[in-house]
């Protein structure tokens, strides 16, 4: 906030002076001597007009001095209010700059509220469809199509990974039903892929494009993942799906046809998806695991059952055999 001026006390208003007070005693003084003079030149008829321009110059003089003096009040006057207009103007600006800046920051944080909202309805929105699914590839389904509906976008794919224990799979949202990109093209780029996610996920970044037309390829060539992006689609975003330290895959959310510039809350949309989405997968397999090793246990146990059962039969086979060999022999 500015300082504000408090004005002090005014001595530049209209009253008269001190000096200005003793020029008027002199001057009612001066009239009454002219007076006195007049009768008696007057009673005595002599001198009557040198004495009368005496007086008449006298009072011109003084009258001079009086308009000079207040003339010179009303310049110190006239300065005193310029200079309070100025201070008042410069008020006024700051002022209107501290209430611009205070409009700015409002319409920002109501800007970002909305943008809170909308991403936390966005991540329940997708993450809901969740519930009820342990499997890997439905989950990445599930994840395309949400992304692809809150965003509006024209595409997204999802990849995930072969790995030792677990086969990997591509998962496809298009705006128009009748796209549909080859899988071959993603499989075959798998590895340079696989690289460059690891690579965003250990710093924690995405790759954003929004205008591959002002990729500049001149001064240095780029990948052959990034060249076929470029020609599928305009505009694209590469985000990581990870949980920990296991990459799993990654999700491309693109535009074919018209450029795009992707803000920071849909950013963390898309990141806060693929995170939702590996955690679910990573539970699912540690979940499928776990049934299988739990048939497995079932079906050990099965096995020493039927084990024991044999061995009993046998046993009770050899008894029975002993007794009537014994007789026999």
């Amino acid at each position: 906030m500015p300082d504000v001026v408090h004005p002090g006390p005014r001595n530049d208003d209209f009253s008269y002076s001190r000096g200005q007070q003793i020029a008027i005693g002199l001057l009612v003084v001066a009239i009454v001597a002219l007076a006195i003079i007049l009768f008696a030149e007057v009673q005595a008829d002599a001198g009557q007009h040198s004495a009368l321009l005496t007086s008449l110059g006298f009072i011109v003089v003084l009258n001079s001095y009086l308009l000079y003096s207040r003339i010179r009040d009303f310049r110190r006057v006239r300065i005193r209010l310029d200079n309070e207009h100025k201070k008042l103007a410069e008020a006024t600006l700051t002022l209107q700059k501290f209430d611009d800046d205070l409009q700015t920051r409002l319409e920002y944080e109501r800007t970002a509220q909305r943008d809170r909202e909308w991403l936390a309805k966005a991540i329940r929105s997708i993450t809901a469809q969740f519930t009820g699914t342990l499997a890997s590839d439905r989950i990445t389904e599930l994840a395309a199509e949400g992304l692809g509906r809150e965003l509006q976008v024209d595409g997204v794919i999802c990849n995930t990974f072969d790995e030792s224990t677990w086969p990997g799979f591509v998962k496809q949202w298009n705006r128009e039903p009748d796209f549909l990109l080859d899988e071959a093209i993603i499989l075959k780029f798998e590895e340079e892929l696989s690289v460059l996610v690891q690579d965003l996920w250990k710093r924690n970044s995405v790759l954003k494009v929004n205008d591959s037309h002002l990729l500049d390829t001149s001064t240095r060539p780029i990948p052959g993942a990034a060249s076929i992006a470029k020609e599928l689609a305009r505009s694209w975003v590469l985000v990581p799906v990870a949980d920990g330290s296991t990459v799993l895959g990654f999700i491309a959310v693109m535009m074919r046809e018209v450029p795009r510039d992707w803000s920071e809350i849909e950013i963390s949309l898309m990141k806060r998806v693929a995170s939702e989405a590996a955690s679910v997968s990573v539970h699912g397999r540690i979940f499928s695991q776990s049934m299988e090793i739990a048939a497995n246990d079932a079906e050990v146990e099965r096995l020493v059952e039927l084990g024991k059962v044999k061995n009993s039969f046998i046993e009770n086979m050899n008894h029975e055999l002993r007794t009537p060999l014994t007789s026999i022999i």
